[in-house]
């Protein structure tokens, strides 16, 4: 007996097989972070709410490793293909530390905004917070007289 509690007349456990545990699918998109983010619970769960909820598109780097000039330049990339897709475009440059909770805020959301955003685009995901505050203002710099 593998218990020592078995032998004190108590019933032993049965020999029932352990049903695997279904690990979450989660989007394409984790692949291109860190490991060190791919495992991180938190972003895992705002990633799992963001695929549920459809508004929310992850255009994020391809090399987890991108220097602050690449990361720049991969946003603008992304920016102005949206603005060459849905010409005219309303847009807003935000940083935030969950995309789902500042979609779906109440008292400042996007999705209930008085501009009725239809989606919102992340470009880039960092462990730290300093460079996508930087990213943010750079883009606001380069963007607003547009």
């Amino acid at each position: 007996m593998p218990f020592p509690w078995s032998s004190l007349g108590r019933k032993p456990l049965e020999n029932t097989e352990a049903t695997p545990v279904e690990e979450p699918k989660y989007p394409s998109w984790m692949s291109l972070l860190p490991l060190t983010l791919q495992s991180n619970p938190g972003l895992q769960a705002i990633a799992l709410e963001a695929a549920s909820m459809g508004c929310i598109k992850f255009r994020i780097p391809k090399d987890p490793n991108m220097v602050a000039g690449r990361v720049l330049q991969h946003s603008i990339s992304v920016i102005e293909s949206l603005f060459y897709q849905h010409r005219p475009l309303t847009f807003k440059f935000g940083y935030t530390h969950n995309p789902c909770f500042r979609w779906a805020n109440t008292l400042y959301g996007y999705a209930s905004g008085p501009n009725k955003f239809s989606d919102m685009v992340v470009l880039w995901i960092s462990g730290e917070p300093s460079g996508p505050a930087m990213l943010e203002a750079s883009l606001i710099h380069m963007f607003k007289s547009i």
